[in-house]
């Protein structure tokens, strides 16, 4: 089985052309007999091999494909990260925004 590094904002994508999910890992992948070409944008390899400090293209943000975000409580992040798991990226940013929702 092939793990692929999906973008959430490209998960109906990747399921188009083929993709499963893996419950247990968290992970889309490969299933056997597919044709693996087909997600060699999202291949581990493909991503392993970039240079510290670039990043992997991303989706279109929620704003581009027409979602309106408003609220007190929109927090703004710089990458991609899926929003129901923990991101190491992110605690401090979240935290920091909690912090100062509460205050107010």
């Amino acid at each position: 089985m092939i793990l692929l590094t999906v973008p959430f904002a490209e998960k109906d994508q990747a399921k188009a052309l083929g993709a499963r999910w893996n419950a247990a890992q968290k992970k889309w992948y490969i299933p056997d007999g597919a044709n693996s070409a087909l997600f060699d944008k999202w291949h581990p390899q493909a991503t392993a091999g970039s240079a510290p400090g670039s990043s992997a293209p991303k989706g279109p943000s929620m704003m581009e494909v027409g979602l309106t975000i408003t609220g007190d409580n929109y927090l703004p992040l710089d990458h991609d990260c899926i929003p129901w798991e923990p991101c190491t990226d992110c605690d401090d940013i979240v935290a920091r925004h909690r912090a100062g929702q509460r205050s107010k």
